[in-house]
């Protein structure tokens, strides 16, 4: 099974085709060599690969923050009363909008954004790359951990010239266990990917985490509400199991509902879509 996998992902005549993915954009930081092809914006450390227009690229004021990704942003009125711009006179794109909240805020400013983004922000001053995700992940970011030259992108195929084809195993047994990889592992060893809710700061690696899902518990009525934990307890044996039946009770409630071929029907297993799965990368 494992060879077959591995050879799915080596062997480039392999019968499963591929899906052409066109990166719109990515970023190579490091140590660079002549790159003359798309490149939408250098520096001696940084440059952006783009062969689409100016709108997922912004210089702050000061030109100190470098700021590109791909941005949608559903409070954009606030964001400019924040900064005490005039909404109807702000005519430039998401990101120039976050470059000048960058320059203000900082990485602070992620906090107040409202919407989907995968972005990056190059700090010329100094030396200090940053990568943001948005709060639910709606929006992807990879990058690369290895090497004098990293490399981060929205979608992995950008990656592909800039990392080795080493699997990563236990991310290898996550998916065929899972059907996904958790964390910011990827399937290659020396890919990451920037979880939603955080900014990883580079060369550093240090990752924050600016937002993250709370779970409140207010007075009103609960699952858990001791009312409810006593009367289950009231609930005669037999009615929970009946002989070697499970949720006796449910089934009896939908007997009138749903057919016998469905409330008697036997559990059955869930498969992986392993081979559905492989084809994205």
């Amino acid at each position: 099974m494992l060879n077959m996998l591995f050879n799915i992902f080596k062997n480039p005549k392999s019968n499963i085709s591929s899906i052409e993915v066109i990166p719109t954009w990515y970023v190579i930081w490091g140590t660079l060599n002549n790159l003359t092809e798309n490149v939408l914006w250098q520096d001696d450390q940084f440059a952006i690969i783009s062969a689409l227009a100016t709108e997922q690229f912004a210089l702050s004021p000061t030109k100190q923050f470098v700021v590109v990704g791909d941005v949608w942003l559903t409070n954009r009125v606030e964001l400019l009363q924040t900064l005490g711009v005039e909404p109807s006179g702000f005519l430039e794109n998401n990101c120039q909008l976050i470059a000048q909240l960058w320059e203000k805020f900082g990485s602070e400013c992620l906090k107040f954004l409202v919407g989907m983004f995968g972005l990056v922000v190059w700090d010329r001053q100094q030396q200090v790359l940053w990568l943001g995700r948005d709060r639910i992940g709606s929006r992807t970011l990879y990058y690369t951990t290895t090497s004098a030259i990293r490399a981060i992108a929205p979608k992995m195929r950008a990656l592909t010239p800039y990392r080795s084809t080493e699997l990563d195993l236990v991310a290898l047994r996550d998916y065929l266990c899972c059907a996904f990889v958790p964390g910011e592992r990827t399937l290659w060893q020396q890919v990451k990917e920037v979880r939603p809710g955080t900014v990883v700061e580079m060369p550093s690696e240090k990752v924050y985490t600016y937002w993250e899902l709370e779970e409140e518990i207010t007075s009103g009525d609960q699952l858990f509400d001791q009312r409810v934990v006593d009367l289950s307890m009231q609930i005669p044996p037999e009615y929970k199991l009946s002989g070697v039946e499970e949720k006796a009770v449910l089934k009896q409630a939908v007997a009138d509902i749903l057919p016998q071929a469905i409330i008697h029907r036997p559990k059955s297993g869930m498969m992986v879509p392993v081979q559905m799965g492989f084809r994205k990368y």
